[in-house]
């Protein structure tokens, strides 16, 4: 019997007796799905950064500042989880389980950490090398800006967790049979287009890449990260000596 052409397209399945099984993505399309993320969450943001370190410019508006990053990290969030969504394999292959009362505590230890590293890096490189935030982004000033704050740091962390730490630890430790090796790229990625700090200003954001990625790997949560992520970019905007 003809099928109706007009009826929805069924998913590719292998017939295996009486039971089908979904068609498993190829490697080099996997590869290929890594370069779109690469694409769309890393070098956009890899461009600016070397723009900034070699053409710095005035700081924006804080409100202009903060829309501009919640609509490109939004942009970013979105594909990400598209296409882990079509993936075909289930949330918690990436860590994305509901969140928790302990992830909290989680989170506590990841940032007492992260301030951590911070500190032990000011006390083996030449900090005055550094550039500070507060010449490269604006600053809170009114009540408003406090709120958008919550607002624009939110959605950074949210698509930068998804996309080096959920995303890629996941899909590169998978098609490099080395979680290591995952952890150490993510990282380098994470710190690439941190580079308007400066060449030893991406230093902390490397160690804390390693320090995320390691945390993901053994608690295999999503919610962690993102919260300590954000608390992580509060903090030094609020208490600038951090």
């Amino acid at each position: 019997m003809v099928g109706d052409p007009g009826a929805p397209a069924q998913p590719a399945t292998l017939e295996s007796g009486s039971a089908a099984a979904t068609l498993e993505p190829s490697k080099a399309a996997v590869w290929l799905e890594v370069v779109a993320v690469l694409a769309t969450g890393v070098l956009p943001s890899l461009s600016s950064a070397i723009v900034q370190h070699y053409a710095p410019s005035d700081p924006l508006p804080y409100w202009l500042d903060s829309l501009h990053l919640v609509l490109t990290s939004g942009c970013v969030a979105f594909v990400v989880l598209y296409l882990m969504s079509r993936s075909g394999q289930p949330w918690d292959a990436f860590g994305m389980k509901a969140p928790r009362i302990v992830d909290v505590l989680l989170a506590s230890l990841l940032v007492f950490g992260t301030l951590a590293l911070w500190r032990g890096c000011c006390r083996f490189l030449p900090v005055e090398t550094i550039r500070s935030a507060d010449t490269l982004f604006p600053g809170p000033q009114t009540g408003w800006d406090y709120a958008l704050m919550l607002v624009k740091y939110a959605s950074n962390s949210l698509s930068e967790e998804l996309v080096c730490r959920v995303y890629l630890i996941t899909r590169l430790g998978q098609l490099l049979s080395s979680r290591a090796l995952a952890v150490a790229l993510s990282a380098a990625l994470f710190a690439s287009y941190h580079i308007y700090y400066g060449p030893l200003g991406m230093a902390h954001p490397f160690l804390m890449g390693l320090l995320f990625g390691c945390a993901f790997l053994w608690w295999r949560r999503f919610f962690p990260l993102f919260f300590a992520h954000v608390l992580c970019d509060i903090i030094p905007e609020v208490y600038p000596p951090i």
